[in-house]
């Protein structure tokens, strides 16, 4: 109040023209302090808020369109969706694939089983008296007879093997023939039993089925 008080002490003894000149050169002063220091920063501080609001208006947008284009139906996982859809396929694809490859891989060990030549032929023969052994059976006789077919797909050694020993052995060595490498076919059995040791005596013959080279 004193400070209002001493203010209108000082303007009562101006003439009016005097007050007039102060009051210009007051609003002078402060337009000048305004120009000076707060409008530059009220204009940067302006110019950086709408900035701000650009870049925050891009990102708004952009944002908008990645929604758009991921989003059908206002499903916004559905491409998402699709390309697992797709790559589930892909991975069914795959394993049908591999299925097919191992098809082929025992077809062709099948093929290559098949292939007879004379050297199996001996090797089998051989094979013979190793898996009686085994099966602690005596070996009586092996007879076998060569079929040539002229590399077309059929029976190709017939073999008759004679052989005595418990009747458990006896059963044990012909599932062993069966389970060859070879294509083999026990087809014909003749079943005797001895009466002083009650083993049984056998004549087995056995069929070896592929194709000559």
């Amino acid at each position: 109040m004193k400070f209002l008080e001493k203010m209108d002490d000082y303007f009562s003894t101006k003439k009016k023209s005097e007050k007039w000149m102060i009051i210009i050169a007051t609003v002078v002063v402060i337009v000048y302090f305004l120009s000076t220091f707060i409008y530059p920063y009220a204009h940067a501080s302006y110019a950086e808020s709408k900035k701000n609001k650009q870049e925050i208006q891009k990102s708004i947008a952009k944002n908008r369109h990645y929604l758009e284009s991921v989003t059908k139906d206002e499903n916004h996982d559905f491409y998402m969706q699709k390309l697992d859809k797709r790559i589930a396929e892909k991975k069914r694809t795959l394993l049908q694939l591999n299925h097919k490859i191992a098809m082929i891989n025992t077809k062709l060990k099948k093929i290559s089983e098949s292939l007879f030549s004379k050297t199996l032929w001996s090797d089998f023969l051989n094979s013979l008296t190793t898996k009686a052994k085994i099966q602690n059976l005596d070996i009586q006789y092996i007879s076998n007879t060569y079929i040539d077919h002229n590399e077309s797909f059929g029976r190709v050694l017939e073999i008759n093997v004679g052989c005595k020993g418990a009747y458990s052995d006896m059963i044990a060595f012909m599932q062993g023939l069966e389970q060859s490498k070879l294509i083999t076919e026990i087809d014909k059995t003749t079943f005797l039993v001895d009466k002083e040791t009650s083993d049984i005596i056998a004549d087995i013959h056995v069929s070896v089925w592929g194709i000559n080279h």
